[in-house]
């Protein structure tokens, strides 16, 4: 199992409790990718949330024009995906791993249902949200000015 405190470093789950750390850890599973592989494309359905435990994955961006553009280099402690833990839109980007990584991945369904049973849990994870939203508002203004 996956240990509650290394969630725990994330700016995703910093808020939590350890009991609710222990909540959500005990949902996760492990899963390895080897340097190079996809974890999933731009277009697909996503249900999985991603938290990065050893090595590194680049989020890219297909162009209109064919090419991509790379969005961001993650390691460990930090995550994407989270949007698939809360829609069931189409995945907005390509993750493909930089090197041998070991992720943990949690399932929209056993992530809702851990939201039924704890509405705190529920809160927590809203304003974490509403803090990306509001950074990436923060970043499209900052553009828009240029």
């Amino acid at each position: 199992m996956l240990d509650p405190q290394e969630i725990g470093r994330s700016k995703f789950f910093a808020a939590l409790t350890d009991a609710e750390l222990r909540d959500v850890a005990a949902l996760m599973q492990k899963v390895d990718y080897a340097a190079g592989s996809t974890i999933f494309n731009q277009g697909d359905i996503g249900d999985r949330f991603y938290f990065i435990a050893r090595g590194t994955v680049q989020v890219w961006l297909k162009l209109p024009d064919g090419g991509s553009r790379e969005l961001a280099a993650l390691g460990p402690g930090q995550y994407f995906g989270e949007l698939a833990l809360l829609d069931d839109l189409p995945r907005s980007a390509d993750v493909v791993c930089g090197e041998d990584s070991r992720l943990w991945s949690l399932q929209r369904e056993d992530f809702i249902n851990l939201l039924r049973g704890n509405i705190n849990l529920a809160v927590k994870l809203l304003q974490v949200l509403a803090r990306r939203l509001r950074q990436a508002n923060r970043q499209i203004q900052d553009l828009s000015a240029l």
